[in-house]
């Protein structure tokens, strides 16, 4: 997304907040604030929303890529909205000794203006991973025919990267159905939305379940430890090559 683009929705989210909160609490109607009394409101509303603006190209939360956000990023969101409500606050006691800001006011502005700022990021994340109609209606998601069903095996972690990847391409060649850990613990486990169906010493009794509810497996796809292939039997790998 361009940058001008994200400085535009981290203006208009804070002056939205602003405005939302104020007509939650103190529930005006549509002809005030067309009328000359709500002008302080909106001008109050306009410093919030320059002020959020600066004090993320200071901290250059705005330049982060939404595409990838991450934990770290959703941090430096809750510090940049925190202290604009902080600096606003200050700002606003300086001038007019923050009459015309009810403390409500203010704290539904920060949770508005943080969960806007969170909202669009994980949207954009979303439909940059092609994850977005499998997060709100998985019922209604679908693997297309044809794909190859694959079978994971390795570290949980090691599973998620390779399911973020794969949900990227466009047109991804594999349908992962379920993976296999190193660990009883993760047993159930979804990541991504493909279940944990064991650990990966019943990966002949995984294999042969999966094909009699009609899910052979077409590939397997050994992810890390780079050894977890030498501690299989030469059975097992046997079985798994026929």
């Amino acid at each position: 997304m361009h940058r001008g683009a994200k400085l535009a929705i981290h203006i208009t989210l804070p002056l939205a907040a602003y405005i939302s909160a104020y007509a939650f609490v103190l529930s005006p109607d549509l002809g005030w604030w067309l009328s000359a009394g709500s002008r302080e409101v909106w001008l109050t509303a306009s410093v919030y929303a320059v002020l959020a603006a600066l004090l993320e190209i200071v901290f250059r939360t705005e330049r982060s890529s939404w595409r990838y956000v991450s934990v770290q990023d959703a941090i430096a969101l809750v510090r940049s909205t925190f202290l604009t409500m902080a600096a606003f606050l200050v700002i606003m006691f300086v001038l007019v000794r923050a009459v015309e800001v009810p403390r409500s006011v203010l704290l539904i502005t920060w949770v508005l203006h943080l969960g806007g700022l969170a909202s669009t990021r994980l949207i954009r994340r979303a439909l940059h991973e092609r994850s977005l109609v499998r997060a709100i209606a998985p019922l209604l998601h679908r693997p297309p025919a044809g794909r190859t069903r694959l079978l994971l095996v390795g570290e949980i972690g090691a599973a998620d990267s390779f399911l973020r990847e794969l949900a990227r391409d466009v047109e991804p060649a594999y349908d992962a159905v379920t993976i296999l850990t190193l660990r009883e613990a993760d047993r159930g486990a979804l990541v991504r939305g493909v279940a944990v169906g064991g650990v990966v010493d019943n990966i002949r009794e995984t294999v042969d379940a999966l094909a009699r509810s009609g899910k052979s497996i077409g590939a397997v796809l050994f992810l890390s430890p780079p050894d977890i292939v030498r501690d299989l039997s030469a059975e097992t790998l046997g079985y798994l090559l026929t």
